[in-house]
């Protein structure tokens, strides 16, 4: 009788198994394809492209939200895709991050911009916005 059981242990624990298996090979075939995008163009400081500049930006945070978990992640890599006047602009909030190790040895407006990407895309539109955005909307 010992061995019965542990036989029909054996088939029990076999059968849950290949369920499991089954289950996972299901959920590994019903993985959504993700659409790949060009990272956004890079901004320079243009008032006329800096609203096409944030969308595609929001776009591109949306469509890969995996590689960017948090609001720092998000201004590190804006910071990469600025150039001209916009990067002369944030490259010493950028510096100030990246080279004082203690957040609190930083700039107030360093850790301001980022703590929230919002507030970093506040500053930018008040830098390089349309100042009559809602005129010319």
């Amino acid at each position: 009788m010992a061995t019965d059981e542990l036989e029909n242990r054996e088939k029990y624990s076999q059968k849950l198994v290949n369920e499991a298996y089954a289950k996972i090979e299901a959920l590994e075939g019903a993985k959504v394809k993700r659409i790949k995008i060009e990272p956004p163009s890079k901004y320079g400081g243009t008032k006329e492209d800096l609203a096409g500049f944030l969308t595609n930006l929001r776009s591109y945070f949306r469509l890969n939200d995996d590689k960017f978990p948090d609001d720092k992640a998000k201004v590190l890599y804006v910071a990469t895709r600025l150039e001209g006047k916009a990067l002369r602009w944030f490259e010493p909030t950028w510096n100030d991050y990246l080279t004082e190790e203690d957040k609190d040895d930083r700039d107030a407006f360093t850790q301001a911009v980022f703590r929230s990407y919002d507030r970093f895309e506040e500053e930018l539109r008040k830098v390089f916005g349309d100042k009559d955005e809602k005129i010319h909307a």
